[in-house]
């Protein structure tokens, strides 16, 4: 049986897994039927050193980023006889592993890249420093990966990966339906994610009071950033709901009964909220940005403006009548269903037998 080292920073089970874990794990059962896995990752104090789970051995260190990655880099000198592949698992950040891994012997799961968002964290010109750093890095890594999304493929191919070596393995989701639901909508909006300053919230709560509506933000996040999004909903007098997190059940509940979900992100590597409010019968209105184009099946499952700016989000809402809204709905539930757990197993597994055959 082939070995597998992963490189990751958090794992299903860490305090702040995401998405990303998610889709990491999903993938790395699927694998461990066919081979050995080993997930080297961070221990967020109240997990295990050593694990063994679904068959995939957990090697966790009690450090920081930084420290991990220096660790991962003396494991894999330590014990490089006995590991076939390294998959190096990208979520904006790397375990540099161009440095020490042959190229064929690495893979890289990239869900999207930085890129602009370093100017949503960081003052303008420090910010296009960083900007410039990471296009280097991407051009430094070049080898094999994948990814999840068309729109973050055409960005590695931009930074000198070829289009063989990168591969496409959808996101995939919890289907609460396999039909569209017939929930009455009722006259509000929401807007689901992690609350950083990237995800554009505040474009939400205007276009809210601009229609004069009632919009829920589902999640949590900066601490910094959500006192912005209060003080901002405070000051133009919206009606916004901050639920905070929630259980995943009363989630489904606000979003299934939603009017429209608002998702004005700037980047994504695939907008898996767009998908999973699509799946509750929920069409999404979104950025023309990767990831949410991605997820809206490019305008076709879902509402997309036509640049970004909060005034483009009021004028496609203003635009959009009943005919359109229903055929929408149900485009975006017909795509959603397409993101399928067994399928994405299947495709990745496939990715490495094809690697396994090129080297």
């Amino acid at each position: 049986m082939k070995n597998i080292l992963v490189l990751t920073q958090r794992d299903i089970f860490h305090k702040k897994a995401g998405g990303a874990e998610r889709y990491l794990f999903n993938v790395l059962k699927g694998l461990s039927e066919h081979y050995k896995v080993t997930c080297l990752c961070q221990n967020d104090g109240s997990q295990k050193d050593y694990e063994l789970y679904d068959n995939i051995t957990f090697i966790r260190f009690k450090t920081n980023l930084i420290s991990l990655i220096f660790k991962a880099m003396f494991y894999y000198k330590k014990n490089k006889e006995n590991i076939d592949l390294v998959i190096d698992h990208t979520n904006t950040h790397q375990f540099f592993t161009f440095l020490y891994v042959a190229k064929n012997n690495r893979l890289l799961i990239v869900h999207q890249l930085a890129l602009e968002i370093w100017e949503y964290y960081f003052p303008k010109y420090i910010g296009k420093v960083l900007k410039l750093l990471e296009k280097l890095l991407w051009r430094l890594s070049c080898g094999m990966a994948v990814t999840v999304s068309q729109s973050t493929k055409e960005d590695l191919q931009r930074f000198g990966f070829k289009q063989e070596f990168i591969w496409i393995v959808k996101n995939s989701i919890k289907h609460k339906y396999t039909s569209l639901p017939n929930t009455e909508k009722e006259d509000y909006l929401v807007s689901v994610g992690r609350l950083v300053p990237y995800k554009r919230f505040e474009d939400a709560i205007y276009l809210a009071k601009k229609l004069n509506r009632k919009i829920f933000i589902l999640g949590d996040g900066q601490e910094r950033y959500k006192r912005k999004l209060r003080n901002y909903a405070k000051r133009i007098k919206a009606d916004v709901i901050f639920t905070g997190y929630i259980s995943e059940e009363k989630k489904q509940e606000i979003v299934e009964k939603a009017y429209m979900h608002i998702f004005p992100s700037i980047r994504e590597g695939w907008g898996l909220v767009i998908s999973e409010a699509a799946n509750l019968g929920t069409p999404s209105l979104v950025y023309p940005v990767p990831g949410c184009l991605d997820a809206t099946n490019y305008g076709k499952a879902g509402f997309v403006t036509k640049e970004i700016g909060r005034c483009y989000l009021l004028e496609k809402f203003l635009n959009i009548d009943r005919e359109e809204y229903e055929r929408m709905r149900i485009c975006a539930f017909e795509f959603a269903t397409q993101l399928n757990y067994n399928k994405q197993c299947e495709e990745f597994l496939r990715v490495i037998q094809t690697i396994e055959e090129k080297t």
